[in-house]
Order: C-alpha cells, then sequence, then structure tokens
C-alpha cells in the first residue's frame, strides 16, 4: 500500500490491515486521522515510526506479527490520545526503553 492510498479519505475513522501480506508503507499511517487502528498477521517487523502522526488515535490492536524488539517509547509518548494498546502474539525478543 503506497503512502497516497488513503489521502482522498480524510474522515476515515477506523483502519484494519489484517491478513494483508504486501508491502505497507510507513508514511501512509502520516496522513491518517483515525481513532482505531488494527494490525493483524501482516508480517511486520517493527511498528512503524508514522504511527506517532496519527494524533487522533485511541486504539492501536497489534495481534500475530513477528515485531523483534520494542524500542518505541518516543512513539508511544507523543499519542496522548491513546486508551488502549494491545500486543498479542507478538514474537518479542527486545523490550527497550
Amino acid at each position: 500500500i503506497d503512502r497516497d492510498f488513503f489521502k482522498n479519505y480524510p474522515y476515515l475513522k477506523y483502519l484494519s490491515l489484517s491478513n494483508v501480506k504486501i508491502q505497507i508503507d510507513e508514511e501512509m499511517f502520516a496522513q491518517l486521522n483515525l481513532k482505531e487502528l488494527v494490525l493483524e498477521k501482516n508480517d511486520l517487523k517493527h511498528l512503524p515510526s508514522t504511527l506517532k502522526h496519527i494524533q487522533s488515535i485511541e486504539y492501536i490492536k497489534i495481534k500475530n506479527q513477528p515485531i523483534n524488539s520494542l524500542d518505541e517509547s518516543k512513539l508511544f509518548e507523543s499519542l496522548t490520545n491513546l486508551k488502549f494498546l494491545e500486543f498479542n502474539t507478538i514474537k518479542l525478543k527486545n523490550l527497550a526503553h
């Protein structure tokens, strides 16, 4: 999915990219104004750093991803509206802080 894929959907509030075996351009997240994001079974090795630009996000669910390390403290620090964060069945080997 390229960075401009969602640019014509400024009112999109919920996005579920589940079981999508395609490349996701991280820059697409910078354009979104979501409340909820679900990333499930996408073979993500790390969290997209551009998630920090979704200031409106309240709910993030990340499930069944081969994420090896989580060094995203600054990413979550900027998500001041985040109320719910779920990691489920990820292959985390390193948790940096």
